[in-house]
């Protein structure tokens, strides 16, 4: 009987010792959230802001004047002309007859997308 009771606490204070709570190791938090981002375009290091699609009927394409060379993480600022935060590589850009500070990008075949000039 002495025997099974000396089996027993050791294991009764290692389980207890799990419980503690040790306010010296960091604790996990897991955090949930929804970040969003603007989507940036850099054309010649001019800032366009935008994202928004559009209805055809309301712009006229004016010229071809490049298209996306690299797209960037949604954290990033594109920093060089033709990179972009939001649009695909390859994605072809047109400027907008009337609307100077206005670019229409060719996201989908026919599905334009509109960024403004920023300031």
């Amino acid at each position: 009987m002495k025997f099974s009771f000396l089996i027993y606490i050791p294991i009764e204070i290692f389980m207890l010792s799990g419980c503690a709570d040790n306010k010296n190791e960091p604790k996990k938090v897991t955090v949930e959230s929804t970040t969003s981002y603007q989507a940036l375009l850099n054309v010649n290091g001019d800032e366009y802001l935008g994202g928004n699609s559009v209805e055809m009927e309301t712009y006229q394409i004016e010229k071809q004047i490049g298209e996306v060379k690299m797209k960037l993480s949604p954290e990033l600022y594109p920093y060089k002309s033709f990179e972009s935060n939001y649009l695909e590589e390859g994605t072809k850009l047109y400027s907008v007859k009337s609307y100077p500070y206005h670019l229409l990008a060719e996201v989908k075949p026919g599905v334009y997308e509109l960024f403004s000039k920023s300031k």
